[in-house]
């Protein structure tokens, strides 16, 4: 872990960084239940893990960012197989509190916490560069997307980061602020699947990795967002070709071959 607190020789209010750093995290890899004083921001730059806040728990995976708020209770833990790395800035300020309204989990496109990395990895700690690249987060966060915004990938990251939660085709619509069927057609145009469709192979495809690390098969329904568990043995099987429970028995080898 690299991490150190930024030197503030300024008298500026708006942004004032507090704390940079990275790590290669250790599968399992957890930090708290804990909170802050300020707006801490961590950036996956590889591998994947989960964020809880009081609001829900996320997955988190390469190209996403989550939020930590001021005085919130917080928990983080790297994944066991693909455990991530990430890199960290902290900060406070006038011009912070518009990170207020952000979502807990958003993807982010942009090489701002590359450079953010490459700072840290010189061992930078004056406040101006930091100051610099929190305005370029917060340009790109909440100007750029609002003038030319991807609605189909937003939609299709809202969909990786929250289908643990009861989704509908109807709720990520209004979400997006489009027509429900006008936003299935041309999300299955771009990625092949109906919004539905997507759905459904998020949440089969990450119970079918849980299963294969041994999470026993009620386990992983309810942790890919099936409370049903008859549905999502169906959904399972035509998704898959066979029965969570044969998926299962498969994995530790109690069976040669699934049926033909």
């Amino acid at each position: 872990m690299n991490n150190f607190f930024i030197e503030n020789g300024l008298s500026y209010k708006d942004i004032v960084p507090v704390i940079v750093g990275s790590e290669d995290c250790e599968p399992n890899h957890s930090y708290g239940p804990a909170q802050r004083g300020y707006y801490l921001i961590h950036y996956c730059v590889k591998g994947e893990g989960s964020f809880e806040t009081a609001r829900g728990k996320y997955s988190v995976r390469a190209g996403n960012f989550f939020l930590i708020k001021p005085n919130e209770t917080t928990f983080y833990r790297a994944d066991g197989e693909n455990p991530w790395s990430y890199v960290w800035i902290g900060f406070n300020g006038d011009k912070a509190k518009r990170f207020g309204n952000c979502r807990d989990v958003c993807s982010y496109s942009e090489d701002t916490f590359k450079k953010i990395a490459e700072a840290v990895n010189e061992g930078i700690k004056n406040s101006e560069i930091y100051i610099s690249l929190i305005f370029e987060l917060i340009y790109n966060i909440f100007f750029t997307a609002r003038r030319s915004p991807d609605t189909l990938l937003q939609v299709k990251n809202y969909i990786d980061i929250n289908f643990v939660d009861d989704l509908t085709v109807e709720k990520i619509s209004e979400y997006a602020g489009y027509d429900r069927r006008y936003l299935s057609r041309a999300f299955k145009k771009r990625y092949g699947f109906s919004i539905k469709e997507y759905i459904i192979k998020v949440r089969l495809s990450h119970a079918a990795k849980l299963i294969e690390s041994g999470a026993a098969v009620v386990d992983a329904a309810i942790k890919s967002g099936y409370t049903d568990q008859f549905n999502f043995s169906k959904m399972f099987k035509k998704f898959y070709g066979v029965s969570p429970s044969f998926y299962n028995k498969c994995r530790t080898g109690e069976n040669d071959k699934r049926p033909q």
